[in-house]
Parts: structure tokens; C-alpha cells; sequence
């Protein structure tokens, strides 16, 4: 019985390290030469602990499994060939990236296009960030980055035709086929190898294997998720495109003046004109010159009060020392004596 149960293990590590030498080969520049060795050693440690260790080496070489007289039918088939059942696109995998740069006059109604239409096309913004007032030194701009279906993109795209002058437009396509299908070989792979260690994990008695082999699906799922992620980031990419707006408000210009219209102006038009200048330059002065006034007019006012209390002050001080220096004088003059008349 226990000749049988290591013929199991053997039979079973085996088919692992040949799973993992073929997923050394399928992954191509995705798997490294450090990953390849890091399975073999799982798998050789994972035949150590299934072992008795006093009784020889389960170290798994040709000519160990030759010994062992196991059918490789029975365990993998050499005819298939590698990533033959791979969810292969039948296309190529294309992300496409748009970017435009607009002016336009009015700005809110050119957004609110922008918003009716994708939402027309199935898409939806991604990021959007608007910023200024409207005012003059203060004009809007919008950055929108918007996700659309890859098929309706061109259509969304063109209908934003006439809504603003385009200044520059750019277009990048990226194809990602082939990093697909490295990463459903990678998937592959893996999911095979955690086939066959929970395989063997059924099979194993004593714990120590077993913590072993749990710590080595342990890793493995790791990498599946992983590959995973990428698989539906690249899925997500290739079918919603990327679409990048910027739009700019802008002032309309004033139209050039003609130089004959310029010649044609009589001496009445221009004095009229000047005249008026004048008077508006007059009128705006008179009024910031009544707005600053009002504005100055409590600090006057206080100042008028304290200077009208110091006055007051310094008149009566001035009064004190007048009446002071006056009784000083007379009490210094003598009175002059009466003379008597006979």
C-alpha cells in the first residue's frame, strides 16, 4: 500500500513539472527563467514531504519516472499543442485614443453639447473639470475625458463637428493582441498546475505535505488573479475608447477697420467723435470722483470732528495763558501815587 501511494505522488509531481516546464515555454518573454525554476523546486519539494525521507530520493529525473512505468497517456497529451484552447480574439485588439483641442465663443452651450452626446452614444465621463468665471480676464476652459463604445467613437466624434474651431487633433491605436494572448497562455498554464495540486492535495495524509502544497496554490492563485486583472483592464480599453476634449473660451474679435473707411471720416465726424470721447472720459471721471468721495467722507468727517475739538482746545488754552500773562503784568506795575491840589 504504501509502494502504491508513492507511485501516486510521483505519478502526480510529475505531470506538474511537466505542466510547469510547458508553461515556461507558452509564456514566452512573460514567464522568467527565475519563475521556471521556482516551480521545479516547488514540485521537488512537494515529492520530498510526500516521501518516506529514509527510504531514497523522490526527486522527480527521467530516469525516476521511466522506473515508475506510468502511462503519459493517461496524464497529458502530447498532440495538443500549446494555448490551443486559449480564448483567442478572432480580430485584433485595438485601444484607440483621441484628443482634441477647441475654441469657441460659447463655451456653455458647446459643453452641453458634449454632455448630449455622450450620453447619446453610450458613453460617460471619466473625468471633467471646468474652471473660470466667464468674465473678462477670467475666461471658462474644460478638460473632459470622456469612454465610449470603440464602435460609436467615430460617430460621437463627428457630431461635435461645428461646435468650435479645432486648433489640434491627435489619434493613437494601440494593438494589444498579442499581450492578450500571452496572458490567456499564462492562465492556461496556471490553471492546469492548480488542477493538479489540488489533485494531489486530495491525496496527501500527513500535514506537513499538505501545508506545503496549500502554500504553493497559494501562490498560484496570486498569479491568476493577477493575469486576471490585466485580461480585463485590456478588455475594458479595447472596448470603450478614449476620447479627450479641451475647450478653450475665446472673445469674438472685432472686425478690421478699412483703411479708405478710415480716409472718408470727415473733419465734423472726427471733432464729433472726439467730442463725445471727451465728455464720456468727463462723465467717467465725475463719477469716480463722486465714488471716491463718498467712499473718503466718513474719514473726513471724523477728521474734522477731532481737528474741530482741538481747535477748541487750543483756543481756550490760548485764552488761559493770555489771562494769566495779564494779571501777571498788572501785579507787576506799580500803581501810580495820587498827588493833592491845594
Amino acid at each position: 500500500m504504501k509502494n502504491i501511494n508513492k507511485k501516486l505522488y510521483c505519478t502526480l509531481l510529475a505531470f506538474i513539472l511537466v505542466i510547469s516546464v510547458a508553461s515556461c515555454s507558452s509564456g514566452g518573454n512573460g514567464t522568467t527563467r527565475k519563475e521556471a525554476v521556482r516551480r521545479e523546486q516547488v514540485t521537488e519539494d512537494a515529492a520530498y514531504a510526500a516521501g518516506d525521507t529514509g527510504t531514497g530520493n523522490y526527486s522527480l529525473t527521467n530516469e525516476a519516472i521511466e522506473a515508475e512505468e506510468w502511462d503519459e497517456g493517461e496524464l497529458i497529451s502530447y498532440d495538443d499543442e500549446p494555448g490551443e484552447d486559449l480564448d483567442i480574439p478572432a480580430g485584433n485588439m485595438l485601444i484607440r485614443t483621441v484628443s482634441i483641442t477647441m475654441n469657441t465663443e460659447s463655451f456653455d452651450s458647446v459643453a452641453e453639447q458634449i454632455r448630449t452626446s455622450v450620453t447619446e452614444y453610450g458613453g460617460y465621463f471619466e473625468n471633467m473639470i471646468i474652471s473660470g468665471t466667464g468674465t473678462e480676464n477670467d475666461y471658462k476652459s474644460g478638460t473632459f475625458v470622456i469612454r465610449v463604445p470603440a464602435d460609436n467613437l467615430d460617430a460621437l466624434t463627428a457630431s461635435l463637428d461645428g461646435s468650435g474651431t479645432v486648433v489640434s487633433a491627435s489619434e493613437s491605436t494601440e494593438d494589444v493582441t498579442l499581450d492578450y494572448v500571452d496572458i490567456e497562455s499564462h492562465l492556461s498554464a496556471l490553471r492546469t498546475e492548480q488542477d493538479s495540486l489540488m489533485a494531489l492535495l486530495e491525496e496527501a495524509d500527513d500535514i506537513e505535505t499538505i501545508v506545503q502544497l496549500e502554500g504553493y496554490l497559494t501562490d498560484i492563485r496570486y498569479e491568476i488573479e493577477y493575469y486576471e486583472s490585466q485580461a480585463r483592464t485590456i478588455n475594458n480599453l479595447v472596448q470603450y475608447a478614449t476620447l479627450t476634449i479641451n475647450l478653450q473660451e475665446v472673445v469674438k474679435e472685432e472686425e478690421p477697420v478699412e483703411i479708405e473707411e478710415i480716409r472718408d471720416e470727415t473733419l465734423k465726424t472726427k471733432m464729433s467723435k472726439e467730442f463725445n470721447d471727451s465728455m464720456k472720459n468727463v462723465k467717467e471721471g465725475a463719477k469716480d470722483l463722486m465714488v471716491d468721495f463718498a467712499g473718503a467722507l466718513p474719514y473726513m468727517t471724523v477728521r474734522l470732528f477731532v481737528m474741530a475739538i482741538l481747535a477748541l482746545i487750543g483756543v481756550s488754552a490760548f485764552k488761559i495763558i493770555k489771562k494769566r500773562k495779564a494779571k501777571k503784568l498788572a501785579a507787576a506795575t506799580p500803581a501810580k501815587p495820587s498827588s493833592d491840589k491845594s
